[in-house]
């Protein structure tokens, strides 16, 4: 269905908007390390000249939250004391800040990729298995790939675009891609 998936992990700031790509190759999608944004008008327009020569799926991960009022009731102080509420994926102690936490995921990411016909190019298996380095963008990185490898799941029809169920979730964090 499609020939190339773009993720980008984007944010208020600029030099915190990274994007995964993955190009299909042989039956196989070949992701490549995330790389930054740049300019987002630049970003867009390759993204534009590339969906003009070929079919291509570009999404977003932009900041979310909650309505002020309501995490007001719920007695947090911010979002982030709400996030391990809401099961994001790492136990209790862990943190996708700390690139050690994100080392930890690789063995598994890998086995999932492997397992699905994906194929890290060798700079992203480089960066996968170094949990995107030490610097304060490896988190902005991870999730643009894990962005990505949803994207794939979408795409390839092991996971539904969007939820059957309409139980007012859309009215809390809106449609996302596989949720």
């Amino acid at each position: 269905m499609f020939d190339q998936l773009i993720h980008a992990d984007w944010s208020v700031s600029p030099r915190k908007r990274w994007a995964a790509t993955a190009v299909r190759q042989a039956g196989h999608w070949v992701v490549k390390a995330p790389a930054l944004v740049g300019p987002a008008e630049a970003f867009l327009d390759r993204a534009f000249a590339a969906a003009a020569r070929q079919r291509v799926l570009l999404g977003f991960d932009f900041p979310i939250g909650v309505p002020a009022a309501y995490g007001a009731r719920t007695g947090l102080r911010s979002f982030r004391e709400l996030l391990p509420l809401l099961r994001a994926g790492f136990l209790p102690g862990q943190c996708k800040r700390r690139q050690a936490d994100r080392q930890e995921k690789a063995a598994a990411i890998s086995a999932w990729a492997e397992g699905h016909g994906v194929v890290f190019a060798a700079p992203a298996a480089d960066a996968l298995a170094a949990g995107f380095g030490s610097s304060a963008s490896g988190e902005d990185q991870f999730d643009a790939l894990l962005g990505l490898l949803k994207m794939i799941e979408v795409a390839e029809g092991r996971r539904a675009e969007a939820t059957e169920r309409h139980d007012g979730t859309a009215a809390w964090e809106g449609w996302i891609l596989g949720r």
